[in-house]
């Protein structure tokens, strides 16, 4: 932890602000580096938590089975998020990485990878309404009681 103020000699509060700054930013550097040789050494190691909603659960392990296989020293482990509430939409500290409900939710701090896109399919008879159609909206299968 720094002080909260260091006295330079000769110096404004600006450029003591600014002294402040890049001491900061060289500790941050060091314990960084540190860390980077210390996991080029010894490999990574840890704790990864990943939060999905259970829709999503099946898919989370497309990206964390070659993690695994380059990382046997992490651990990862697979949270089950409530289906109304992403961990990841409320920006939860304790979660490294999941699936958000919405990608409006999410906050500026995180960024969005695309691991799948889902396709859907209706099955239903020819003669229905809905059984000569190429295209049909979630709205319409909604109103049609003999879809399915």
């Amino acid at each position: 932890m720094f002080a909260t103020h260091i006295t330079f000699p000769g110096s404004t509060a600006e450029g003591e602000s600014a002294c402040l700054d890049w001491a900061r930013t060289i500790v941050a550097d060091t314990r960084a580096m540190r860390q980077e040789v210390r996991t080029l050494k010894q490999g990574l190691s840890g704790h990864l938590k990943i939060a999905a909603i259970p829709t999503a659960l099946a898919m989370v392990s497309a990206p964390t089975t070659p993690y695994r296989a380059r990382a046997p020293q992490c651990e990862v482990h697979h949270p089950v998020a409530d289906v109304g509430r992403s961990p990841v939409d409320a920006g939860e500290p304790e979660v490294d990485a999941g699936s958000p409900i919405s990608t409006t939710s999410r906050s500026a701090a995180m960024r969005a990878v695309p691991l799948y896109l889902e396709q859907y399919r209706l099955l239903t008879s020819a003669d229905s309404p809905l059984g000569e159609r190429d295209q049909v909206t979630w709205a319409e299968v909604g109103r049609s009681r003999s879809a399915c």
